[in-house]
Parts: C-alpha cells; sequence; structure tokens
C-alpha cells in the first residue's frame, strides 16, 4: 500500500497541519536532503528524506512505535539537526519535542517532557535555539523558547507569549 504523504518543507514551505509556509533559508549543501516529509502510514507518520528533485532517499529515523507520529520537522540553518514533534511515549494526543542528527543514524533525544502539547518547533536564524508552540502554560498554546546546543537542550525553557489566544506555527 502506498503510504501518503503530508510533506513538511523544512528547507522550501511547511505544509503539514494547515501550517502556513515558513521562509526559505539559504539552499543546503550539495549533499544535504532538501527536504524532509512526515510520511502517514497505517500504523503512524514516520520522517523521511527526500532530495531535491522529489525521489526518496531514506527514512530518517525508525518508525515510532504503534500509533504514534512523528511530525512537524524543521531542519537547522546548518543542515545538520532536524528537530520534530512526536507521540513516541505518550499517548497519542500528547507530543513532545525530538532532535536527531541528520545523515548519522543515532537515536533522535527528546527536548521536552511534561503533559504539555509542544509542536511546530522551527529554528531561530542563527541555530541555537529553537521556538515551538506549547500547552504547557495551561489550555491555550504559546511560543516557547529552547536554546540548543550539540544535539540537546542547553538552557533554560522562555515564555515567550502568553495569553487567551492561541500562537501556533512560529516562523
Amino acid at each position: 500500500m502506498t503510504a501518503r504523504l503530508l510533506i513538511s518543507f523544512s528547507l522550501v514551505a511547511l505544509a503539514s497541519c494547515g501550517a502556513r509556509p515558513r521562509p526559505t533559508p539559504p539552499a543546503p549543501p550539495e549533499d544535504r536532503v532538501a527536504i524532509i516529509a512526515a510520511e502517514r502510514g497505517p500504523h503512524g507518520a514516520r520522517l523521511v528524506a527526500i532530495d531535491e528533485h522529489g525521489d526518496r532517499r531514506h527514512v530518517l529515523l525508525a518508525e515510532a512505535r504503534g500509533t504514534a507520529r512523528d511530525t512537524n520537522p524543521s531542519v537547522s540553518p546548518d543542515g545538520r539537526w532536524v528537530v520534530f514533534a512526536s507521540s513516541r511515549d505518550r499517548p497519542l494526543d500528547k507530543t513532545s519535542l525530538w532532535i536527531a542528527p541528520l545523515g548519522v543514524e543515532r537515536a533522535p533525544v527528546r527536548l521536552t517532557t511534561g503533559d504539555a502539547i509542544d509542536s511546530h518547533p522551527t529554528w531561530t536564524r542563527d541555530g541555537t535555539a529553537i521556538v515551538f508552540a506549547s500547552t504547557r502554560d495551561g489550555g491555550d498554546f504559546d511560543l516557547h523558547r529552547l536554546p540548543i546546543a550539540a544535539g540537546r537542550a542547553n538552557g533554560e525553557l522562555v515564555a515567550l507569549t502568553s495569553g487567551p489566544t492561541h500562537e501556533v506555527t512560529p516562523t
């Protein structure tokens, strides 16, 4: 059965979950993938790498167990890391943020914990932090910033917005 692609163009445009396009960063080096896609299948969603011509290269991460979903991928400005939302080890309606190196066989590392829904991560221009939407301060989505270094959280999580409105899909 052919899997349905829900493509989130991390280096080209974001088109998952009704999100609006993200700005296009500089082109990746020749040996880097151009597109990271969330591919939905019968047992969840997984991230795949696709070259700039649309040819599938390979599955980026081992498929999450059961019906877990890996979604909303965002590639670091230097093309070395992908951060994504996932329901791995969580109820299906909750997501945490995870990070994995591109082009290296290594298990992803969980960046956020707790009962919140953390989603729609995007990198800061300098690649030193991610900004994402989260319900951790109540029921509404607010934006948070988490410093990142060498594939790990590297500092205090900071709330950027707060209030009764939803702020999602930062760019």
